[in-house]
């Protein structure tokens, strides 16, 4: 996950998109390096626990599918 990231900060450099390397942190449950530039609207921690638990929700469904 870790070179995804970075490969995002790479293609987000210009501020456009930034918003998608919070996403990869939140959905990775990995701490900022720097401040986010993006502003929830539900702050980020209520962010980061959606996408979150996104996550966790689709691995759990894909594993009780086997």
């Amino acid at each position: 996950m870790s070179a995804s990231i970075t490969r995002l900060n790479d293609l987000t450099r210009s501020g456009d998109y930034a918003y998608y390397i919070d996403i990869a942190h939140f959905m990775a449950d990995l701490p900022h390096d720097s401040p986010s530039p993006p502003r929830w609207l539900d702050g980020e921690q209520a962010t980061r626990q959606r996408w979150r638990s996104l996550v966790t929700a689709r691995r759990h469904h894909l594993h009780a599918a086997r």
